[in-house]
């Protein structure tokens, strides 16, 4: 999305015009953190520096940004001031537009967020978007209009987090700001750290499916059959009626065929709607319990560097991936509901895969992240890149549950070579107490070791001894940062010595 601003605010007396910038090819210094601002400013250009981090097009600046609401008083009951006042603006690639609220508790006493702070931003949304038309014009047509509020010192009550999500807000509390600017920070990718918070906030929206999609040609292959797996009795031991009663208990319980799904998809399509599943982001509100069992991979900014990296590679070579990119389907509708079979196409496995949903975070991919996610940095640069249309080819596995698609993880990176071993064992961990005794006691100690890194308690008042100094190293070298922007120092305990040698001792293994 390409926006002139200049020709945008041409001939017109606009008061917003003073506020809003194109995005600029550093963080400024104004936006940097500054131990003689107010924390509340301080908190303001946290929150900038997030949306930057994840590309923004157009962004408010130093300046204040009013909008003026005055020609909708009359109109919007709501409304109860004919200008606002806006935090933080953005306008992000496809068309999405951020109106953020940014609020901070003066101290650290838990203060709450209620009803009537609710509805204080709710008189003002309609007329925002009013106004929003008005400066854009037509390409206000495409924009997708999200109202955010940022929290600081806040306590967030689920009744409080439920109203305001129930409202069509995306809340982003300490614990959603340090996630997203962690994927950032160690992968150095706009895209995805956008996509990754698209995925979580955006999840099941209809987003870019437009009227010309007519689906994806490809075929499916059945890897779990239904056929009944019965078990073997001696028929001189039981009657008839016994084994008529096997016969029809092992049939119910059968599940049906299973298949994946192989099709070609254009690079730029399969970019908007794919990311990863991180372990580290399970505490962030929407997601509730869903990513418990999900396993941790964070991209890494080696592999996507420009200059070195996978999109030199592409730039260089000019031509598609040819191997496949194995992806876990996390939509809606099943693919099987999905797919139009064609009797006369590749021994009848032939069909298309016609999605009734493109949505953010629909593709989980599971092997070939950095292979996808090297394109971008290409296509960020160009808007019309050429690369945009390459075509990869996708096997698509449909909703498969957190430890299915682990042990495909597993079974496919198990013998390459730059993973990190701790994170196999945080993938092993997943399946919990299933296994033999020595996966099973793996997990315990992992688990043991987890829980040394969290922070505090679930009481929130006993800190971890292992926290500060951070003294256990995350997974994959994964660096971390503080509200400032300066790095968390960590310690050199590692996760798989720590593991290793808690296995061996009485604590955790048994002996005869």
């Amino acid at each position: 999305m390409n926006i002139d601003l200049d020709k945008i605010f041409k001939g017109k007396s606009y008061e917003e015009e003073q506020g809003i910038s194109l995005r600029p090819i550093s963080i400024p210094r104004w936006a940097r953190h500054n131990s003689k601002l107010p924390t509340a400013k301080n908190f303001e250009n946290e929150v900038w520096r997030l949306f930057y981090n994840m590309g923004c097009i157009v962004n408010s600046n130093n300046e204040q940004l009013i909008f003026d609401l005055s020609s909708y008083v009359a109109q919007d009951t709501d409304l109860n001031q004919d200008k606002r006042e806006i935090d933080n603006f953005f306008i992000m690639r496809d068309g999405y537009v951020f109106f953020v609220e940014c609020k901070t508790a003066k101290k650290s006493t838990g203060y709450q967020f209620n009803k009537k702070h609710l509805n204080n931003l709710k008189s003002f949304r309609k007329s925002l978007r009013r106004r929003l038309q008005k400066i854009f014009g037509v390409l206000a047509n495409s924009f997708k209009v999200i109202h955010v509020v940022a929290t600081k010192g806040y306590e967030w009550k689920q009744q409080a987090i439920d109203d305001l999500l129930n409202q069509d807000f995306i809340l982003l509390r300490e614990q959603e700001i340090s996630y997203f600017s962690q994927c950032y920070e160690n992968s150095k990718n706009n895209w995805f750290t956008f996509n990754q918070f698209l995925s979580f906030f955006r999840s099941g929206k209809n987003d870019f499916k437009n009227k010309n999609y007519k689906g994806n040609v490809g075929f499916r292959t059945l890897y779990q059959s239904s056929a009944p797996s019965l078990k073997i009795i001696d028929s001189n031991e039981v009657d008839d009626e016994q084994i008529e009663e096997n016969i029809t208990s092992s049939e119910s319980k059968t599940k049906k065929n299973r298949y994946a799904y192989t099709i070609s998809m254009t690079v730029g399509d399969a970019l908007r709607i794919s990311t990863v599943a991180h372990k580290k982001a399970d505490d962030i509100y929407s997601l509730g319990n869903a990513t418990k069992n999900f396993y941790q991979r964070i991209l890494k900014s080696s592999r996507l560097s420009r200059k070195t990296g996978i999109p030199s590679f592409i730039e260089e070579k000019n031509q598609p991936f040819i191997n496949n990119l194995l992806i876990n389907y996390k939509g809606d509708h099943s693919l099987e509901s999905q797919w139009e079979k064609k009797e006369s196409e590749g021994e009848a496995r032939g069909g298309i895969l016609k999605f009734k949903k493109l949505s953010p975070g629909m593709f989980h991919l599971i092997d070939g992240q950095h292979r996808l996610f090297g394109y971008s940095p290409l296509i960020e640069e160009d808007l019309n890149s050429k690369f945009k249309d390459h075509e990869l080819i996708f096997t698509i596995f449909d909703n498969l549950p957190p430890q299915e698609e682990a042990k495909l993880f597993l079974d496919i990176n198990q013998n390459q070579k730059g993973i990190d071993a701790s994170l196999f064992l945080e993938v092993q961990s997943i399946f919990g107490a299933d296994g033999d005794n020595d996966l099973v006691l793996s997990n315990l100690a992992t688990a043991v070791v987890h829980n040394l890194q969290e922070e505090t308690s679930k009481n929130q008042k006993i800190k971890s001894p292992f926290w500060s100094p951070k003294a256990i190293k995350r997974s994959e070298n994964i660096r971390m940062k503080d509200s400032t922007g300066q790095n968390i120092k960590q310690g050199s305990l590692t996760i798989m010595g720590l593991v290793g040698e808690m296995k061996k001792s009485p604590l955790l293994s048994k002996h005869n």
